[in-house]
Protein backbone atom coordinates (compact mmCIF):
# COMPACT_ATOMS: atom_id res chain seq x y z
CA UNK A 1 0.00 0.00 0.00
CA UNK A 2 1.58 3.61 -0.88
CA UNK A 3 2.46 5.89 2.16
CA UNK A 4 -0.40 7.83 1.43
CA UNK A 5 -2.98 5.45 2.06
CA UNK A 6 -1.58 5.08 5.76
CA UNK A 7 -3.08 8.74 6.35
CA UNK A 8 -6.54 8.00 5.74
CA UNK A 9 -8.92 6.04 8.16
CA UNK A 10 -12.64 4.76 7.78
CA UNK A 11 -14.05 3.64 11.14
CA UNK A 12 -17.85 4.12 12.00
CA UNK A 13 -18.81 5.35 8.27
CA UNK A 14 -16.98 8.41 8.82
CA UNK A 15 -13.05 9.22 7.81
CA UNK A 16 -10.91 9.95 10.73
CA UNK A 17 -7.24 10.99 10.58
CA UNK A 18 -4.55 9.17 12.35
CA UNK A 19 -3.45 10.91 15.46
CA UNK A 20 -0.03 12.23 15.56
CA UNK A 21 3.12 9.67 16.59
CA UNK A 22 3.16 9.35 20.36
CA UNK A 23 7.01 9.34 20.47
CA UNK A 24 7.97 11.15 24.04
CA UNK A 25 9.49 14.63 23.46
CA UNK A 26 12.36 13.73 25.52
CA UNK A 27 14.36 11.18 24.70
CA UNK A 28 14.65 7.98 26.57
CA UNK A 29 18.52 7.18 27.18
CA UNK A 30 18.45 3.63 27.85
CA UNK A 31 22.17 2.93 26.12
CA UNK A 32 23.70 2.05 29.66
CA UNK A 33 20.87 1.59 31.59
CA UNK A 34 17.83 -0.33 32.07
CA UNK A 35 15.30 -0.31 29.03
CA UNK A 36 11.68 0.27 30.43
CA UNK A 37 8.39 -0.05 28.40
CA UNK A 38 8.92 4.20 27.46
CA UNK A 39 12.08 3.24 26.38
CA UNK A 40 11.06 0.23 23.91
CA UNK A 41 8.07 2.41 22.93
CA UNK A 42 10.71 5.15 21.70
CA UNK A 43 12.67 2.71 19.75
CA UNK A 44 9.81 1.36 17.88
CA UNK A 45 8.61 4.86 16.66
CA UNK A 46 12.38 4.85 15.31
CA UNK A 47 12.10 2.16 13.47
CA UNK A 48 8.54 2.26 12.15
CA UNK A 49 6.35 5.37 10.82
CA UNK A 50 3.72 5.24 14.19
CA UNK A 51 0.15 6.45 14.81
CA UNK A 52 -2.21 6.24 17.00
CA UNK A 53 -5.14 4.37 15.64
CA UNK A 54 -9.12 4.79 16.88
CA UNK A 55 -10.14 2.90 19.95
CA UNK A 56 -11.26 -0.22 17.99
CA UNK A 57 -10.57 -3.60 18.02
CA UNK A 58 -9.76 -2.74 13.91
CA UNK A 59 -9.70 0.13 11.40
CA UNK A 60 -9.63 0.45 7.47
CA UNK A 61 -7.74 2.42 5.70
CA UNK A 62 -9.02 3.83 2.52
CA UNK A 63 -7.10 3.94 -0.79
CA UNK A 64 -5.84 7.31 -1.55
CA UNK A 65 -6.05 6.34 -5.47
CA UNK A 66 -9.53 4.41 -5.71
CA UNK A 67 -11.78 5.76 -2.71
CA UNK A 68 -13.92 2.48 -3.09
CA UNK A 69 -11.05 0.09 -2.22
CA UNK A 70 -10.21 -0.27 1.72
CA UNK A 71 -8.25 -2.58 3.44
CA UNK A 72 -9.44 -3.76 7.05
CA UNK A 73 -6.39 -4.04 9.76
CA UNK A 74 -7.34 -6.00 12.93
CA UNK A 75 -4.81 -4.98 15.96
CA UNK A 76 -2.51 -7.72 17.33
CA UNK A 77 -1.94 -8.20 20.80
CA UNK A 78 1.98 -9.06 21.83
CA UNK A 79 2.39 -10.15 25.00
CA UNK A 80 5.99 -11.67 27.03
CA UNK A 81 6.38 -12.54 30.77
CA UNK A 82 9.32 -13.06 33.16
CA UNK A 83 8.27 -14.85 36.16
CA UNK A 84 9.94 -14.02 39.33
CA UNK A 85 13.12 -11.28 40.03
CA UNK A 86 12.47 -7.48 40.12
CA UNK A 87 10.02 -5.82 38.21
CA UNK A 88 13.32 -3.37 36.84
CA UNK A 89 15.41 -6.49 35.49
CA UNK A 90 11.91 -7.65 34.24
CA UNK A 91 11.03 -5.21 32.49
CA UNK A 92 14.65 -4.17 30.87
CA UNK A 93 14.37 -7.90 29.74
CA UNK A 94 10.78 -7.65 28.51
CA UNK A 95 11.76 -4.33 26.49
CA UNK A 96 14.83 -5.71 24.87
CA UNK A 97 13.28 -9.20 23.61
CA UNK A 98 10.32 -7.27 21.97
CA UNK A 99 12.92 -4.54 20.54
CA UNK A 100 15.01 -8.13 19.00
CA UNK A 101 11.61 -9.51 17.52
CA UNK A 102 10.66 -6.36 15.83
CA UNK A 103 14.36 -5.29 14.90
CA UNK A 104 14.72 -5.78 10.99
CA UNK A 105 11.37 -6.89 10.10
CA UNK A 106 10.17 -4.90 6.46
CA UNK A 107 7.18 -2.84 8.04
CA UNK A 108 7.59 0.22 7.80
CA UNK A 109 3.59 1.61 8.95
CA UNK A 110 3.06 1.12 12.42
CA UNK A 111 -0.50 2.07 13.89
CA UNK A 112 -0.68 1.61 17.52
CA UNK A 113 -3.86 0.85 19.65
CA UNK A 114 -2.14 0.96 22.66
CA UNK A 115 1.85 1.13 23.18
CA UNK A 116 3.80 -0.98 25.45
CA UNK A 117 2.88 -1.22 28.97
CA UNK A 118 4.39 -2.72 31.77
CA UNK A 119 2.99 -4.51 34.71
CA UNK A 120 3.93 -6.50 37.77
CA UNK A 121 1.54 -9.03 39.72
CA UNK A 122 1.41 -11.67 42.47
CA UNK A 123 0.72 -15.14 41.52
CA UNK A 124 -0.36 -17.89 43.95
CA UNK A 125 -0.15 -21.45 42.66
CA UNK A 126 -2.11 -23.86 44.45
CA UNK A 127 -2.68 -27.86 45.45
CA UNK A 128 -5.02 -29.36 47.63
CA UNK A 129 -8.37 -27.85 49.23
CA UNK A 130 -8.36 -27.48 52.42
CA UNK A 131 -12.19 -25.78 53.35
CA UNK A 132 -14.68 -25.18 50.71
CA UNK A 133 -16.05 -21.49 51.15
CA UNK A 134 -19.49 -23.19 51.87
CA UNK A 135 -17.60 -25.57 54.80
CA UNK A 136 -16.76 -22.19 56.26
CA UNK A 137 -19.78 -20.80 56.33
CA UNK A 138 -22.02 -23.82 57.66
CA UNK A 139 -19.00 -23.69 60.69
CA UNK A 140 -17.97 -27.46 59.25
CA UNK A 141 -14.55 -25.67 59.44
CA UNK A 142 -13.45 -22.98 61.57
CA UNK A 143 -10.47 -20.08 59.95
CA UNK A 144 -9.47 -20.20 63.39
CA UNK A 145 -7.63 -23.37 62.42
CA UNK A 146 -6.52 -23.02 59.16
CA UNK A 147 -2.52 -23.83 58.11
CA UNK A 148 -0.55 -20.69 58.05
CA UNK A 149 0.28 -22.04 53.79
CA UNK A 150 -3.68 -21.90 53.37
CA UNK A 151 -5.14 -18.97 51.43
CA UNK A 152 -8.18 -18.22 49.54
CA UNK A 153 -8.26 -18.95 45.70
CA UNK A 154 -10.99 -16.31 44.30
CA UNK A 155 -11.60 -18.42 41.06
CA UNK A 156 -12.65 -21.34 42.89
CA UNK A 157 -14.09 -20.42 46.05
CA UNK A 158 -12.17 -22.66 48.20
CA UNK A 159 -9.38 -22.56 50.85
CA UNK A 160 -6.09 -24.12 49.06
CA UNK A 161 -2.63 -24.56 50.33
CA UNK A 162 -0.30 -22.54 48.56
CA UNK A 163 2.44 -24.74 46.27
CA UNK A 164 4.24 -21.43 45.34
CA UNK A 165 3.94 -17.79 45.82
CA UNK A 166 6.19 -15.55 42.87
CA UNK A 167 5.65 -12.12 41.29
CA UNK A 168 5.17 -12.31 37.29
CA UNK A 169 5.65 -9.54 35.16
CA UNK A 170 4.64 -8.85 32.12
CA UNK A 171 4.57 -6.14 29.10
CA UNK A 172 2.11 -6.22 26.38
CA UNK A 173 1.01 -4.26 23.36
CA UNK A 174 -1.77 -3.62 20.77
CA UNK A 175 -0.74 -2.46 17.55
CA UNK A 176 -1.37 -3.26 13.36
CA UNK A 177 1.54 -2.84 10.48
CA UNK A 178 -0.71 -1.39 7.33
CA UNK A 179 2.03 -2.46 4.59
CA UNK A 180 2.97 -5.76 5.35
CA UNK A 181 1.11 -9.17 7.52
CA UNK A 182 1.83 -9.34 10.94
CA UNK A 183 0.67 -12.88 11.99
CA UNK A 184 3.70 -14.14 11.03
CA UNK A 185 5.46 -12.44 14.70
CA UNK A 186 5.71 -15.41 17.40
CA UNK A 187 4.95 -13.13 19.67
CA UNK A 188 1.86 -11.87 18.94
CA UNK A 189 -0.78 -14.12 20.59
CA UNK A 190 -4.76 -15.35 20.25
CA UNK A 191 -7.16 -13.09 22.45
CA UNK A 192 -7.40 -14.19 26.01
CA UNK A 193 -4.48 -16.23 25.95
CA UNK A 194 -1.59 -16.46 28.33
CA UNK A 195 1.72 -14.31 27.43
CA UNK A 196 4.63 -16.58 26.95
CA UNK A 197 7.22 -16.45 29.39
CA UNK A 198 11.04 -16.27 29.03
CA UNK A 199 14.06 -16.86 31.32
Amino acid sequence: MKRRGFLGLLAAGATVPFLPSVAPAETVVASEGLWTAATLTQKMEEMFACRMGPAASFFEVVDPVNANITNRYTYLTFGLAVQGGSAADAEDKLAKAFHASFEGRDHKNLVWRRVPKFQSEEVCEYGDVWATAEEIEDNLKSLDDKPENVAFDFVNHQYRYVTDRYPLHKMSMRLAFTDNDAAEFLLAREEGAPFPRIS
